[in-house]
């Protein structure tokens, strides 16, 4: 039966606020102005979803869209800009032919590791709330170190401990490869020098460095399952809105990301997310590149 609820009009109107009393209703009984928005801010049709991921939809197509929140619009616009522009220069240098010369070769070089430092604290802003950086047009790479650096947050409260993660203790010794990152750093790192350099028989997890053996420990343990859950989650919230994972837009003017749609729509399994664990996995998948672009 179709729902003759009269739709409002209003140039700024909510469409979560629309549709809610069509929000069990198929798609050819929605009023025709609704049907203009619900195509314009769904990337699949209407009769493919669930009740509650309309809500989500809609909720998402509102917070792209609120004029109030322009001002932080052009802030992450920017902010996505020179992650792009860093990319892009990234690109051009890898592809770029120093043809054998010594000094093209080194600087070269120098250029490539400035610009993947800047684009890792480029990418480490996503944890700072918006308005860390002030100038994007004059922002040097030391600016952007000091950003980082900044304490943008007030101290947690002693009640409060208990919800925040531990950063890693991270152990960098020169080796032919990378240990893995400690979390517990009291029984670390106990130096033995051997008669003999070690081979391959020698115990897991140890590393030659030169003649000194560093032992670390049985190899790091996979993560734990509820981040492995998270992160499926935050690929199946893009598929689902019609992303690729591997290949994000980037935001339009005015609009809010492809992340902050998806964060607000993992944000209401509150058994499964928190402001601060979607940002972890959301960076976790970053750093092992399943989601790229945005």
């Amino acid at each position: 039966m179709t729902n003759t609820k009269p739709l409002k009009t209003a140039q700024h109107e909510p469409l979560a606020g629309l549709i809610e009393p069509f929000i069990d209703s198929p798609f050819d009984s929605l009023p025709e102005p609704l049907r203009i928005r619900v195509k314009r801010a769904f990337p699949l049709s209407w009769d493919s979803w669930m009740p509650h991921q309309r809500r989500s939809l809609a909720q998402k197509d509102d917070c792209q869209h609120d004029p109030a929140d322009e001002e932080e619009s052009a802030y992450w616009r920017a902010f996505t800009s020179s992650i792009w522009q860093t990319e892009q220069l990234l690109r051009d240098l890898e592809l770029s032919n120093p043809n054998g010369i010594p000094s093209e070769v080194m600087k070269r070089k120098e250029m490539l590791d400035a610009a993947k430092v800047r684009l890792r604290n480029l990418n480490a802003l996503w944890e700072k709330p918006p308005f860390t950086i002030s100038d994007w047009d004059n922002l040097s790479d030391a600016k952007l170190a000091d950003a980082l650096r900044a304490d943008t947050k007030p101290p947690a409260a002693p009640a409060k401990q208990a919800d925040t993660e531990p950063a890693p203790v991270v152990v960098e010794v020169p080796a032919s490869k990378p240990l893995p990152a400690i979390a517990d750093p009291e029984p670390q790192a106990e130096l033995v020098v051997p008669t003999v350099p070690a081979d391959p028989g020698a115990p897991a997890g140890t590393v030659k460095a030169g003649t000194v053996v560093i032992e670390v420990g049985a190899p790091a343990s996979e993560p734990p399952l509820k981040q492995r859950r998270q992160e499926q989650k935050i690929l199946d919230l893009l598929k689902h809105q019609g992303f690729n994972p591997i290949d994000l837009p980037y935001r339009e003017p005015g609009k809010r990301g492809v992340k902050s749609g998806t964060k607000n729509m993992a944000l209401q399994d509150t058994s499964l997310f928190t402001e601060k664990s979607f940002e972890n996995a959301w960076q976790r998948l970053r750093d092992e590149r399943r989601v790229q672009g945005s």
